[in-house]
């Protein structure tokens, strides 16, 4: 009896300690835009023309890429609906979709895309409220989306997208 205890919490001690779920930590844009709760694990960049780019540098399985657009609504016409429907509409050869991820409709595509380094699969969300338009993208090498890690890699991006807040 005291055998199958001992192995017993030796069972729950090895599910605690071996969790392989990951925290989050809170992002905040330069420009205090908007807020978004990322994997601890993933690093940041911030390219020149105002996207941010985030990865995980150690067991790196894709980059997350958003750019925010704030639309001046004295001057533009269009509303974020507007702008998603004509999005779906122009990418529609590329099997465009509208999907809902956390409060947000979204104009959701992947293509595959031809780089130096081989063939990168893209995925692509449109999203925003208000006056916020986002584009999000996720590039990942296309033999990695066999693996079985990655629809919870994409759960995980999904996860990222829905924690937005748009201040």
């Amino acid at each position: 009896m005291m055998k199958r205890t001992i192995i017993f919490l030796a069972i729950i001690v090895c599910c605690f300690s071996c969790n392989n779920e990951t925290g989050y930590k809170e992002f905040t844009s330069e420009q205090d835009w908007f807020t978004i709760q990322l994997p601890d694990n993933w690093s940041e960049t911030k390219d020149n023309e105002g996207t941010y780019i985030f990865y995980d540098e150690e067991n790196w399985k894709g980059t997350f890429r958003i750019t925010p657009i704030r639309l001046d609504s004295r001057k533009v016409k269009d509303t974020v609906t507007d702008l998603l429907a004509r999005q779906l509409k122009d990418k529609a050869s590329k099997g465009a979709k509208m999907v809902k991820i956390g409060d947000f409709d979204c104009v959701f595509y992947k293509e595959y895309v031809q780089e130096t380094s081989g063939e990168v699969l893209m995925y692509k969300w449109t999203l925003g409220s208000s006056n916020t338009v986002f584009l999000v993208s996720y590039a990942t090498k296309k033999e990695i989306e066999a693996t079985e890690s990655h629809p919870e890699e994409l759960r995980q991006v999904e996860n990222v997208i829905k924690s937005l807040q748009i201040k």
